[in-house]
């Protein structure tokens, strides 16, 4: 009979595959490429002009770079650490993400919008916001 075993401290193959570590993974991999791309769009001048430029509909200033950056390098980062800290990390990105469309919701079209947010913007945070919290509260192994 043929046996595997694993080192000590390293995680069980399906722990790798939860839906906090996939999200991580993938949502800081595109918030880490929207920071970078938008610092090609806006340049790192007027870190927090109301009027952002526009990519790919979505308005976006210096200062939303940067937090887009450090998002998602923190996620990507939670994601190779282990389930625990992705699941973490996603729930933290959950909350953040919430209190970002909301506060949009508030000031878009305003002097306060220090974010330079539009609609679409509003919209993606929020729908990250939802997907980011189902994914830290689903179960991490199905195995009893």
């Amino acid at each position: 009979m043929i046996t595997t075993q694993r080192m000590v401290g390293t995680p069980r193959p399906s722990a790798t595959r939860t839906p906090a570590v996939r999200f991580a993974r993938a949502a800081g991999v595109v918030y880490c490429s929207a920071g970078i791309v938008g610092f090609g769009v806006t340049g790192f001048s007027s870190m927090t002009t109301t009027r952002g430029a526009v990519l790919l509909g979505f308005e976006v200033n210096g200062i939303q770079n940067l937090l887009h950056l450090l998002v998602g390098i923190t996620l990507v980062a939670a994601a190779g650490a282990s389930p625990e800290a992705a699941r973490v990390a996603t729930m933290l990105a959950a909350a953040a993400f919430a209190v970002v469309g909301l506060f949009g919701i508030g000031v878009v079209g305003t002097d306060g919008n220090v974010l330079a947010v539009n609609t679409a913007t509003i919209t993606a945070h929020l729908l990250t916001a939802a997907i980011a919290g189902t994914c830290a509260v689903l179960p991490t192994d199905r195995r009893p």
